[in-house]
C-alpha cells in the first residue's frame, strides 16, 4: 500500500520505517527540516521519568519498547550509516524519592539499588538516592538521521521544508496533499505532527487532546566535568554526552508554540545544574522545544474515528524517543490487520478525549 506520513519527526520516522519494513511505499512529508522539533530538542533518555509516577498503561507501553530497543536501534545500525550513539549509561535519582520506586523496579524486572561509590564524575551520593544501572540514552539528532536514512534504504521517500497546502477528502476517505505545490496521492495517511496536531491542518480540524508544552535545555563544554551517568532529581536532569557535553533540562511551559528561550529559564537550569556539580561553566547553548502534551501522559496511535484512511501516531509528550518502537509497530498492526501486540483502546483518540488535563504548574 501507498502511505502519506505528515510529520518527519521520530514519530513520524519510526512510523514510516516500521511500515516500509513490512513492504508499505512511503512518502514523509514535513514543513520544517527532518527530526527538526521536539525531537531534536529533546534530551533523548531512553526511560520514562519516573515510571512508578505513571499508570499502566503508559508502562506497558513504555515497558515495552524499553525490551524491543537494543534490537531496534541494531537493525537502524544494518540499514543507515549513522551510529545513533545509544549507550547504557545508567540513571542516579536524588532524593526524594517515593517509596513505591524500587518495589516497583523490582516488581518490573529493573535493576535498581544504592548507587555504588565510585560513579565518575559526582561526588558521594546520598545513602538513600536510586541507581538504575540498565537505563540508556540516544542522541536524538543522530536517531532521526539513522531513521531517515534506513527509510531510504528500504525505498521510501521523505521530503522537507514543504508546508501542507490542502487535503482532498471524498466524504470520510482522504485522497491526497497538496504540499510545496506539489500533490501526492496515497492509500492510507498518517497523521504524526506532534504538538502541531492541537492545530487545524488544512482541512483537517484539530486534535483537542493534544496541548503545546515548550521545553527550554542547556548544553556545556566537554572537559570540565566526569559525569558518565545521568542524573535525576526532582524534575531536573543532567545527560552526559559520550563526546563530552552536558545537558541540562528542562523547564515546562504549557500552552505556548513559541520557542523562544527567556533569561529566567536559563538561570533557573544553570542553578540547578550547578548545585549539582560545582564548577561548571557558562552554557555554551541554550534552546527550546516544543512537545506535544497529552492527558496522562498517553499517546494517541491509531485510526481517526472521523477518516477511514486517517490514522494517528501523536501525543507523546516527554517519551516521543522512549515510546518510538513500540508506538511504531502498534500503528502498523492496525494499518496492515496484524493482531496488535498490546491493547490499542486505551491509545485511541476517543480515549484521548475522554480524559482530563489536570491544571499544570509551570
Amino acid at each position: 500500500m501507498d502511505v502519506i506520513l505528515l510529520g518527519a519527526g521520530v514519530s513520524g520516522l519510526s512510523a514510516g520505517l516500521e511500515l516500509a519494513r513490512r513492504g508499505a511505499r512511503v512518502t514523509l512529508l514535513d514543513r520544517g527540516t527532518l527530526g527538526g522539533e521536539s525531537t531534536w530538542a529533546g534530551a533523548g533518555i531512553v526511560f520514562p521519568l519516573l515510571p512508578w509516577q505513571y499508570g499502566a498503561d503508559f508502562n506497558r507501553l513504555a515497558l515495552t519498547s524499553l525490551a524491543h530497543y537494543p534490537d531496534w536501534v541494531e537493525q537502524l545500525r544494518e540499514l543507515s550509516h549513522t551510529d545513533p550513539e545509544y549507550l547504557v549509561s545508567g540513571l542516579l535519582v536524588l532524593p526524594p524519592i517515593e517509596e513505591e520506586a524500587a518495589p516497583w523496579c523490582a516488581e518490573h524486572g529493573l535493576q535498581c539499588g544504592a548507587p555504588p561509590a565510585d560513579l565518575p564524575g559526582f561526588a558521594l551520593p546520598p545513602p538513600d538516592s536510586l541507581w538504575l544501572p540498565q537505563v540508556a540514552q540516544i542522541r536524538n539528532p543522530r536517531l532521526a538521521r539513522a531513521l531517515a536514512e534506513a527509510i531510504r534504504a528500504l525505498g521510501g521517500h521523505i521530503e522537507d521544508n514543504v508546508a501542507v497546502e490542502d487535503i482532498g477528502l471524498q466524504g470520510s476517505r482522504l485522497t491526497s496533499v497538496r504540499a510545496g505545490g506539489k500533490i501526492y496521492r496515497a492509500d492510507h495517511f498518517v497523521l504524526a505532527t506532534g504538538a502541531w496536531s492541537s492545530l487545524p491542518l488544512a482541512n483537517l480540524p484539530a486534535l483537542p487532546a493534544i496541548r503545546p508544552v515548550r521545553g527550554q535545555m542547556l548544553l556545556y563544554p566537554p572537559g570540565r566535568h566526569r559525569l558518565q551517568q545521568i542524573v535525576y532529581q526532582d524534575g531536573f536532569y543532567l545527560v552526559p554526552r559520550k563526546d563530552g557535553h552536558l545537558l541540562a533540562g528542562s523547564t515546562l511551559e504549557f500552552g505556548s508554540y513559541a520557542k523562544e528561550t527567556n533569561e529566567t529559564g536559563r538561570r533557573r537550569l544553570h542553578q540547578r545544574a550547578s548545585g549539582l556539580l560545582s564548577g561548571l561553566p557558562e552554557p555554551i547553548r541554550h534552546w527550546a522545544g516544543i512537545r506535544p502534551g497529552s492527558p496522562d501522559n498517553l499517546p494517541v496511535v491509531g485510526p481517526h474515528p472521523d477518516y477511514v484512511n486517517l490514522y494517528l501516531n501523536v501525543g507523546h509528550y516527554r517519551y516521543g524517543v522512549t515510546l518510538a518502537p513500540t508506538c511504531a509497530r502498534l500503528l502498523a498492526d492496525q494499518m496492515t490487520g496484524a493482531v496488535p501486540e498490546l491493547p490499542t483502546a486505551p491509545y485511541s483518540l476517543q480515549a484521548a478525549s475522554a480524559r482530563t488535563w489536570p491544571e499544570p504548574a509551570v
